[in-house]
């Protein structure tokens, strides 16, 4: 483990957590378009990020949408790809 490396935290996940956080920032999403990117970028389908944050699943694909359109990407596969790769 490197020295900044916080403790107890996987790599992987600081690395998709500060992946996460330079999206929000470059795509102009909502706070709450943030919280179904991290989710989604954890693996959650819409059903249970609905579950997580309280919502509908149309509303959950509203957000998704969304961020598709901010992220230039087609699918959550792309997103994915181009979030671990912006």
């Amino acid at each position: 483990m490197s020295p900044e490396q916080p403790l107890g935290i996987p790599p992987h996940e600081t690395t998709t957590g500060n992946a996460i956080r330079l999206a929000i920032q470059h795509w102009k999403l909502t706070a709450r378009q943030g919280d179904v990117l991290s989710l989604v970028a954890r693996g959650l389908t819409n059903a249970l990020i609905a579950e997580e944050l309280g919502i509908g699943r149309g509303t959950v694909e509203f957000h998704l949408s969304a961020i598709f359109d901010k992220a230039g990407v087609a699918n959550r596969a792309s997103l994915i790809v181009r979030l671990l790769n912006a």
